[in-house]
């Protein structure tokens, strides 16, 4: 139960920063960092996936509850193993195709650990789905949200549009959960 909590949290927390990078990047990377980072915008949609699948690699503390920490190990060989000529081969196209394979190896790890974790939990892949469904439902509700108010206000990139835009979103994004997963 422990876990399954954990996993609600941190998919919780992740969930509204993923829709963000996803619909807003533009705001987000040139209103914080400013227009010489314009470059990094596609980059940061293409990455903004990746942190909804963060809080599934999250589970050292089960590897070593349960004493299973050699399966840590062999967890990150994987990765490494994955990662290193992948990454090697898809710098060649460019960045674009270096941060597919990044995510592409990310998942991979991700739906191994969830993999691994379930079986030494015992839990059932519905209680793996349930955990992460309200989360879901509530990045897609605030991307949603977060891409209707950025094509009726056509926002400039800066601070001050990137709360106007975010905001209303986020706080339906809070409502929901508070709703949904109190």
């Amino acid at each position: 139960s422990w876990y399954l909590a954990a996993l609600r949290a941190l998919s919780a927390a992740t969930a509204p920063l993923a829709a963000c990078l996803v619909a807003l990047p533009d705001l987000l990377v040139i209103g914080i960092f400013g227009n010489q980072w314009a470059p990094a915008v596609p980059l940061v949609r293409l990455l903004g996936p990746a942190v909804f699948i963060l809080p599934l690699t999250y589970a050292r503390p089960v590897y070593v509850a349960t004493g299973r920490v050699d399966l840590l190990l062999r967890l990150s060989l994987l990765q490494l193993t994955l990662a290193t000529p992948a990454v090697y081969v898809a710098a060649r196209a460019g960045l674009e195709a270096v941060c597919v394979v990044q995510i592409g190896v990310f998942g991979v790890v991700a739906a191994v650990n969830i993999a691994v974790v379930r079986r030494l939990l015992g839990l059932g892949w519905d209680e793996i789905a349930r955990a992460l469904r309200v989360p879901l439902e509530g990045a897609a509700v605030l991307a949603l949200a977060l891409v209707s108010l950025r094509a009726w206000l056509h926002p400039e990139p800066t601070l001050w549009w990137l709360a106007a835009v975010a905001t209303p979103g986020l706080l339906a994004y809070a409502a929901l959960m508070r709703l949904r997963q109190p």
